[in-house]
């Protein structure tokens, strides 16, 4: 997957001995790093490592369930020749094959025990990680892909299409074209100008065998070269941490060693420069025709490092993140504010770009209206004007502080909610941090490590962190490249095909269609003497916390005291509320949800309309009250479904109650003048049409869960577009008025700065009917729609509706019977068990595309099989027929499996079904959706972890079986491309524009006769 955006270790004696492993004898001179910016979650479950090839971080977590692992290496797409374009991306895709020790792919291993792998190939980096449960043997066959791999000839015809497979699922990206695009304006003898995924005429052109051999050779310069950086590897396991740090240290003792290190591991000294002098298409607005219907204008500034030094203080003192901050902002004052204000734009956002070694960009982003698509001229002065009056007047200490503080406190209170996303972010890091990797352990999670301030009290000195005028000076450094004579601008609209001056140019790679306007001397002038009023730095925030403020009141509370589910009282008004005290999580945090159950809402088309503009417009309202609140780690959130009305309150629980009360106050008095209605209806209408271009297997997933959904239950997309266009003020006022309809249901969960378990619930519950006094009862009580039962097998096919994406797309879903919990485990593990071997026959084998993959998914109280491929080769009848021929021989697949992997199967399963909840999100979703659902079975994983080992693999095996020959429950959908290579026959199709305006109602009804 390609990826679009020497280490001095510290002496052993400067290490807590307490709390880390002693040296493990098996490994070549280990040497451990100091742990001074460790987070204090992590203190005493943490042992770091520099071997003389890599860094090693492992981390034992008794509360996970599953091990994972990542390895970085500190090789990407730069560093690929010219004469082979994507080979490092390339290199991702075959070391997964196999190695000497482990011929055969980890996929295949893995696919045993109910793991999983993927990779990402970055412009100087590739990360690899799999999880799975605790088994060595899967982290030792991942090691291995830094000693010993096997690059066979056999493969690589086979890993090129399934690189130029994916390259052509990202032809119709905007994200790609668009990076493709910019490249244009670098140095083209700079690595970073290249082309890096890579396709059959970039790695082909002299044939299989040329390019293993290159690969060898290339792999052997880079990845085990005696003069490379250090690579990096991150295991997370439940396993003690001795055991750990013994295992890896062992496994890594042939890690070929670097000799001569480079002189410094972040900073390529024999580089081009990244830009000539001048910058190509610097003095031009590149007007660029995209894929989606959207409008944005860009202001991008390109900043050099110069050399290792600057490099390094720019990434352990984020100059650029305080300059995203202030330019960023959204509260009163800021640039966002003045320009929503106009009406031009709908959002803003700021932030770094290109991130390499040599340089990055700054950019600066905004959504245009259609009248800011009319005066885009006239924002970029605007956005100059605010740049002006930051560099005539030095960042206020309350932006640098209150940027300081919720690092501090989120690294103060941060624990491992994901092992996976941790361990690729951990392994990144470290890397990030070469010159300095005690800082890789902490990485971005702080803006600065300071003594005796904010909440990080009593850490040590000599971290890299000197103050505030040090960040002032840096800033200062930064915003001399944020200027006129240093800015690339960028127009990207479907508007420009309108425009009839500029000859057309289009990208070599992705075909991209763009033009260019000059920049005038006079639109410099402008520029550079902007001066607007009305602006000025962000506000001292008043909702950051202190850490006294935050009160973890349940200290010292006995866990097994608070049972497994939210305990019920009843409000006294026929609503309901329940309650959670958390001893488990222990940090000054809680969330607080309310539905008000209305059916009403989603009954037609026209109200799932309205309420997507009635979101919109509350969103629009409170952004500037709410986002102080949200930076300093407070939400709230309204949402219009089928279920009802939702708000939730959540964050840092320090005043969170009087937060909660200011917003229903708000929500309360909410209006809207009928210009803003036109506002936000235009915006949800550009929004729906993005459906059009949303790759084929997405689209062709989502007409097969309309087949399963009820007539009443759901809305198809088209005639929900229809009705935005249609609904005007008076009927989004009246809309407004019922949606307090219905009967309240409230989840309160956390810790609070009063004791829960005394007043269970009820004072968010007062609260709110305090504020709402008036509110009306009534509105349709909301039921849990019902899942429709396939009796036969439906097919459809719909044309693409982007003519320009060639991609063929097949979805099939196959509903099991049975709705029981036994039999959803059952085809759980079948799944579990083919997954793998339907990737393997259909991507590996036969070559049908990059998008592979069979999974199940719920139907109501069941499970629906999920058979999904996408081909940027083969039409959909082919597609239909390999799924086909899979399925039929699936059965036989199963009967063959051994006893042994489907044991392996069965407790991966229940090790995953087993994994506690990391953070109180996560376990406060799970209770809400029970409560929302009314089914209240909180205890439903416990309830299959029991169940799943008494399932026996004949009792899978015939119940697949039957399944598979009744030919019942079958839905498929596949998108046809309505352009391009792949041809077939219109007689087929049904025009997704016409399917969306009538047909699937009528054929909804039928199948429910």
């Amino acid at each position: 997957m390609i990826s679009l955006a020497t280490a001095t270790a510290m002496s052993p004696s400067n290490v807590n001995a307490a709390t880390t492993p002693s040296l493990p004898t098996t490994a070549v001179n280990p040497v451990l790093l100091d742990l001074v910016s460790v987070p204090p979650s992590l203190r005493n479950s943490i042992a770091a490592y520099s071997l003389p090839g890599c860094t090693v971080t492992c981390i034992s977590l008794p509360s996970t369930r599953s091990q994972s692992v990542s390895l970085s290496v500190p090789t990407g797409s730069t560093s690929q020749p010219l004469t082979l374009r994507g080979l490092p991306h390339f290199c991702e895709h075959m070391l997964f094959l196999g190695t000497k020790k482990y011929p055969n792919s980890l996929e295949s291993y893995l696919s045993q025990i109910t793991g999983s792998s993927n990779a990402y190939t970055e412009p100087e980096f590739t990360t690899y990680y799999m999880s799975s449960v605790p088994d060595f043997n899967a982290v030792d066959r991942l090691l291995h892909f830094l000693i010993d791999p096997t690059f066979t000839l056999d493969s690589v015809s086979k890993e090129v299409n399934a690189v130029s497979s994916e390259h052509t699922k990202n032809l119709q990206s905007d994200v790609f074209r668009i990076s493709e695009l910019q490249k244009l304006r670098l140095n083209p003898n700079h690595p970073a100008s290249n082309f890096f995924t890579g396709n059959t005429t970039t790695l082909l052109y002299n044939g299989q065998e040329y390019l293993r051999d290159n690969l060898e050779a290339w792999y052997g310069e880079t990845y085990i070269s005696p003069d490379r950086s250090k690579s990096s590897v991150v295991y997370i396991s439940p396993l003690p941490l001795k055991q750990m740090s013994k295992d890896v240290l062992e496994a890594l003792k042939t890690l070929p060693p670097i000799s001569s290190p480079p002189s410094s591991c972040n900073f390529p000294s024999d580089r081009v420069s990244p830009f000539q002098d001048p910058v190509i298409g610097q003095s031009k607005i590149l007007k660029i025709s995209p894929v989606t219907d959207v409008s944005q204008l860009s202001l991008s500034f390109p900043i050099p490092y110069g050399d290792a030094s600057v490099k390094e203080r720019y990434t352990v003192e984020k100059p650029l993140d305080y300059v995203s901050f202030v330019l960023g902002h959204e509260g009163a004052g800021s640039l966002a504010k003045k320009l929503k204000d106009m009406n031009w734009v709908t959002n803003l956002a700021v932030g770094t770009s290109d991130e390499i070694s040599d340089y990055c960009s700054l950019d600066v982003n905004v959504d245009l209206t259609a009248e800011g698509m009319k005066n885009y001229k006239k924002i970029i002065p605007i956005i100059f004007s605010y740049v002006n009056m930051m560099k005539s007047r030095p960042i206020p200490d309350h932006c640098i502080n209150e940027s300081v503080i919720m690092g501090d406190l989120g690294w103060y209170y941060f624990t491992v909610t994901s092992p996976e996303n941790y361990a690729t972010s951990l392994s990144n890091s470290m890397l990030k941090y070469c010159f300095k990797p005690e800082l890789g352990l902490v990485g971005d999670m702080r803006m600065g490590v300071r003594s005796g301030e904010g909440l990080g009290e009593g850490l040590r000195d000599g971290l890299g962190f000197a103050g505030n005028e040090n960040v002032r000076e840096l800033v200062k450094d930064a915003m001399q490249y944020v200027s006129v004579d240093n800015v690339r601008v960028d127009l990207l609209t479907k508007d420009v095909e309108k425009e009839s001056s500029g000859a057309w140019q289009y990208e070599e790679i992705y075909g991209t269609k763009y033009t260019t306007e000059d920049i005038t001397s006079a639109m410099k002038k402008e520029w550079r003497d902007a001066k607007i009023d009305g602006v000025n730095y962000p506000e001292v925030n008043g909702f950051i916390p202190s850490k006294a403020s935050l009160k973890f009141v349940n200290e010292g509370a006995d866990e097994r005291k608070v049972g497994l589910s939210p305990e019920k009282v009843d409000a006294g008004d026929g609503g309901a509320i329940w309650y959670k005290p958390d001893l488990k999580f222990k940090k000054p945090k809680s969330l607080t949800a309310l539905l008000i159950r209305n059916k009403n809402l989603h009954r037609t088309s026209k109200g799932v309309a309205l309420s997507n503009i009635y979101e919109n417009a509350i969103q629009r309202k409170f952004n500037e009250f709410l986002y102080d609140a949200n930076l300093a780690g407070k939400s709230f959130t309204v949402l219009l479904s089928s279920k009802g009305l939702s708000i939730t309150v959540g964050g840092w629980d320090g005043e969170l109650l009087k937060f909660w009360e200011s917003c229903l106050v708000k929500l309360k008095d909410f209006k809207i003048t009928e210009e803003e209605f036109k506002s936000s209806r235009d915006e949800i209408l550009k929004n729906s049409k993005q459906f059009d271009y949303a790759q084929p297997y997405s689209l062709a997933s989502y007409y097969t869960g309309l087949i399963f959904d009820k007539v009443e239950d759901r809305k198809d997309v088209y005639s929900v577009r229809s009705e935005i266009g249609k609904v005007g003020f008076d009927d989004f006022r009246k809309f407004g008025e019922g949606i307090w309809e219905g009967e309240p249901v409230m989840l309160t969960q956390g810790n609070f700065d009063y004791d829960l378990r005394d007043e269970p619930g009820r004072k968010y519950y007062d609260v709110f009917n305090r504020v709402f006094s008036e509110r009306g009862g009534g509105g349709e009580k909301y039921v849990q729609p019902v899942v429709n039962v396939i009796k036969d097998e439906v097919r459809i096919k719909v044309k693409n509706p982007n003519p320009q994406n060639f991609n063929a797309a097949t979805n099939l879903v196959m509903q099991a019977k049975n709705v029981d919990t036994r039999s959803n485990l059952m085809m759980e593990i079948a799944c579990a068990v083919l997954g793998e071997r339907f990737y393997e026959e259909l991507r590996t084998v036969k070559q049908l595309g990059y998008v592979v993959n069979l999974g199940c998914k719920a139907l109501g109280d069941g499970r629906g099989v999920v058979f999904t491929v996408m081909s940027g080769e083969y039409g959909s009848p082919a597609l239909e027929k390999a799924i086909e021929e899979f399925l039929n021989s699936s059965g036989d697949i199963l009967s063959k499996v051994g006893d042994a992997e489907f044991k392996r199967v069965v407790q991966g399963l229940g090790e995953r079904k087993s994994e506690s909840d990391k953070r109180l999100g996560q376990e406060f979703m799970r209770n809400w959706a029970e409560i929302v659902s009314q089914k209240l079975t909180f205890d439903r994983r416990e309830n299959e972890v029991k169940i799943l080992p008494s399932i026996k693999k004949d009792e899978v095996v015939n119940v697949w079986k039957e399944m598979v020959e009744s030919g019942e429950g079958r839905v498929w959908a596949s998108i046809v491309p309505s352009n391009g290579k792949i041809k077939e026959s219109v007689n087929d199709v049904i025009e997704g524009s016409v399917f969306g305006k009538m047909e699937i109602d009528g054929l909804r009804a039928e199948l429910e006769a």
